[in-house]
């Protein structure tokens, strides 16, 4: 994969009808000319920031803490980028920004998080669990997918038959239905 542009900058950025010289720490992150910013939800004085440096000037410890904060937040964003190469996934702004917020890209249905958990519980049968409490999962796994077909689909159906809403995710209902495999 090759190398593309990278960058990270911390900055300070006024809030909305904000007076004074107090400014919130914001990160910007670019990746092949695509930003994205975030808060660092700290303020600080402008009067003690490099903007050059992207860092607080001064030797109290107030600075020495802002400092070791921005260096922690530029290391998550250079292991989220590790990640993502690992991962053979393409990155970007977008990308490092949803890691850093703990955000997932994937879809997952209830019923595929439900099926998920009880395969772990089966896992931990014997050691954590006893086999009583797994059936007791496995069957509020099938009264709930019956409930969704019998109760939510109906209803469902009749609602996007009255209201032709278009959304690429949900097409059909198939936001309940747990994918076979």
């Amino acid at each position: 994969m090759l190398e593309k542009s990278f960058g990270l900058l911390f900055y300070l950025k006024p809030a909305k009808n904000q007076k004074g010289t107090v400014r919130y720490v914001y990160l910007r992150i670019t990746v092949e000319g695509k930003i994205v910013e975030l808060s660092t939800k700290e303020l600080w004085e402008t009067k003690q920031w490099n903007s050059i440096a992207g860092r607080a000037t001064g030797v109290k410890e107030d600075s020495k803490t802002l400092n070791a904060y921005l260096d922690m937040l530029t290391a998550k964003v250079h292991q989220a980028k590790k990640m993502l190469v690992e991962d053979d996934k393409e990155v970007t702004a977008e990308a490092l920004k949803n890691i850093l917020l703990g955000k997932s890209n994937e879809k997952r249905t209830i019923l595929e998080v439900f099926q998920y958990h009880n395969e772990q519980m089966e896992a931990l049968v014997g050691k954590e669990f006893a086999p009583l409490t797994l059936s007791r999962y496995k069957t509020a796994l099938e009264i709930f997918t019956l409930f969704l077909f019998l109760v939510v689909m109906p209803i469902f159906n009749t609602v996007t038959s009255l209201y032709p809403y278009q959304d690429p995710f949900i097409e059909d209902g198939s936001m309940f239905i747990a994918k076979t495999s």
